[in-house]
């Protein structure tokens, strides 16, 4: 039975208009538990004399309601260090009733540190969701200091949190295994299955196969890996890469691309609209799912693409990481590589291509696996996490 009403505020703020992906997980799992009868409340960089329900629903195709309030921040500044920002989350903080959902070390543990100051049994309930281990991250990158630092503090929110969730399963793994508490519940991202319909394709094609990434180009994306994978594929394979501003990362790319000769295989769309994104996925013959080789890439990951992809029915390419894996089945879903390495995507790419007709039928049972990760399902499950208090 599905519990009443509840008060959630989701504890990040996001850019409007928006530019980055965790602004659209925010506002489709805002929108997600809104139409489930809660009241929501999201917090918004908003510039000045601009409405937060018109941006929203520029961006989203949804605007606010007398469930999903947007609360507009009309200046620039870091995280909590914002008064105006603060004020509000002590407001929401000190009346009590409001579920606070997490997704930012710093902000748990102001919120955190703000409920002790009112004494023990407060009745506030806070919800962390990890996206990442900043301390493995740091560590990673040769900053020892800053992740001695950052594990303690990822160890008071995972300790001292009501409720614990990861994006992923890899991730729900090692968050147990680093801070010794019960393995998290995992809540991955979600899609919108009506804005991405299967797309209908008879065969792949068979003069020019176009394969299709869509998303971020920073390095820990694995796009280098992609268009290095094109060079050891036929030259009828063209790359279309959608997403991304010119910069260096594009800049990085054509490089790339240019001292390998495929040049004239590989094309650029620039930044596209979040509605814009099914059509330009529509035009592949594959879908290409890289990953990067740094441990937010291969196992602190729930990429959104990943969900919009499987939402086409269309044949997909994945990297062989733990992330991915957790989601697709090799054969079944996707033409998963053998190795974490350009050849490994190429081969796959291949393997896609020499078998049409199971290429047709991964495509066709991602698309039904699709239907588990909806944004319904993710608020269905924050919901159950929420609904009890003190649960963890």
């Amino acid at each position: 039975m599905a519990p009443g009403p509840l008060d959630v505020a989701i504890v990040q703020l996001f850019d409007l208009p928006a530019r980055m992906a965790h602004a659209h997980q925010i506002a489709h799992t805002g929108r997600a538990l809104a139409d489930r009868g809660h009241r929501v409340t999201l917090f918004a960089r908003v510039p000045r004399g601009a409405d937060a329900g018109e941006l929203l629903r520029a961006a989203y195709g949804f605007g606010t309601s007398e469930r999903l309030r947007v609360e507009a921040v009309r200046w620039r500044h870091k995280g909590l260090s914002g008064l105006a920002y603060r004020r509000r989350l002590a407001r929401l903080l000190a009346a009590g009733g409001t579920r606070f959902w997490v997704r930012q070390r710093r902000h748990a543990l102001w919120l955190l540190d703000r409920r002790a100051r009112r004494g023990a049994g407060a009745g506030v309930e806070i919800a962390y969701e990890f996206h990442n281990l900043e301390h493995v991250l740091a560590a990673e990158a040769g900053r020892e200091e800053d992740a001695a630092r950052i594990r303690a503090e990822e160890q008071r929110v995972a300790r001292g949190a009501d409720v614990l969730a990861a994006i992923g399963a890899p991730l729900a793994d090692d968050v147990a295994a680093a801070f010794g508490v019960p393995r998290p519940a995992v809540v991955p991202d979600g899609v919108d299955l009506a804005l991405f319909r299967e797309a209908p394709r008879e065969a792949l094609a068979d003069e020019r196969a176009t394969v299709v990434y869509a998303g971020g180009l920073f390095e820990h994306k694995g796009v280098d890996d992609l268009v290095a994978a094109l060079a050891e594929c036929p030259a009828r394979v063209r790359l279309r890469i959608v997403g991304g501003d010119r910069g260096p990362d594009r800049a990085r790319l054509e490089q790339l691309a240019a001292s390998l000769d495929l040049r004239e295989r590989v094309a650029f769309t620039g930044a596209v609209p979040p509605r814009d994104v099914p059509g330009e996925l529509a035009r592949a013959d594959l879908i290409a799912l890289p990953a990067g080789h740094e441990t937010r890439a291969t196992r602190y990951t729930s990429p959104l693409k990943l969900f919009e992809a499987m939402a086409t029915g269309l044949p997909i390419v994945a990297a062989a990481t733990p992330a991915l894996a957790s989601v697709l089945e090799d054969g079944r879903t996707a033409f998963v590589a053998d190795a974490h390495s350009p050849a490994g995507l190429a081969r796959a790419i291949g393997r896609a291509l020499a078998d049409p007709a199971g290429a047709r039928a991964a495509g066709r049972a991602a698309r039904r696996e699709a239907e588990r990760y909806t944004w319904d399902a993710r608020a269905a499950t924050i919901e159950r996490l929420l609904a009890h208090d003190g649960a963890s």
